[in-house]
């Protein structure tokens, strides 16, 4: 099917709301995060604690890193989303300019300037 009025652009209205949910959702987990290693870091002191625990500071510390690593997981995910909106709206476009090329190369046939129906590209220059 041919469009003589151009490319039909989506608009990729759920990969962009599902991406924004994603950085939402990272920005959720990096502050969770943060909040739930300030807290098991402040649980660790005497005054709260009566029982030390080992290894709570590496444990938070951990737990920090893996909640950060997760969020920078959450926004490529969403980044990914919005590069295949934009891969589909090239792919669209090319089509498009394509299916003009072609219109073009027609047009030019049904003048009589094309001799080979076939023929798309100018024939290669002779040989030495």
């Amino acid at each position: 099917m041919r469009r003589a009025e151009g490319p039909a652009y989506r608009r990729h209205t759920a990969l962009k709301v599902a991406a924004a949910v994603a950085r939402v959702f990272s920005v959720i987990v990096v502050a969770a995060t943060f909040a739930g290693a300030a807290a098991t870091l402040v649980s660790l002191r005497p005054a709260v604690a009566p029982f030390v625990v080992e290894f709570s500071g590496a444990a938070a510390v951990f737990f920090l890193f893996v909640g950060l690593m997760y969020s920078v997981l959450l926004w490529a995910a969403a980044d990914a989303l919005i590069l295949l909106a934009d891969g589909d709206d090239a792919h669209r476009l090319t089509q498009f300019q394509l299916e003009q090329v072609n219109a073009r190369l027609d047009a030019l046939g049904a003048t009589g300037q094309r001799t080979d129906e076939t023929e798309r590209l100018a024939p290669p220059p002779p040989g030495p």
